[in-house]
């Protein structure tokens, strides 16, 4: 079995801020796979959805770990020009 690694010293960070809205709608969720598969880049759904891009990467994170979109070409910037 491997070593865990051990705890490390001082302060934590806090990676999710407070000034974030971190809920999606069903409906935000699915214009989202959309576009991922249309090609659009991460940074243009943000601006499509009027979100910040921060919560569009981890709303694509958790879309990615539940396999509800797929690895495309060109990753997150994807191959459409806009």
């Amino acid at each position: 079995m491997g070593s865990v690694a051990p705890r490390l010293q001082g302060e934590k960070v806090t990676i999710l801020d407070k000034g974030y809205d971190w809920d999606w709608y069903p409906a935000e969720m699915q214009q989202f796979r959309e576009m991922w598969k249309a090609g659009i880049s991460l940074p243009d759904i943000a601006v499509r959805l009027k979100r910040p891009q921060k919560e569009v990467a981890l709303l694509w994170l958790n879309e990615s770990f539940e396999r509800r979109i797929r690895e495309r070409e060109g990753g997150l910037l994807g191959c459409q020009n806009v």
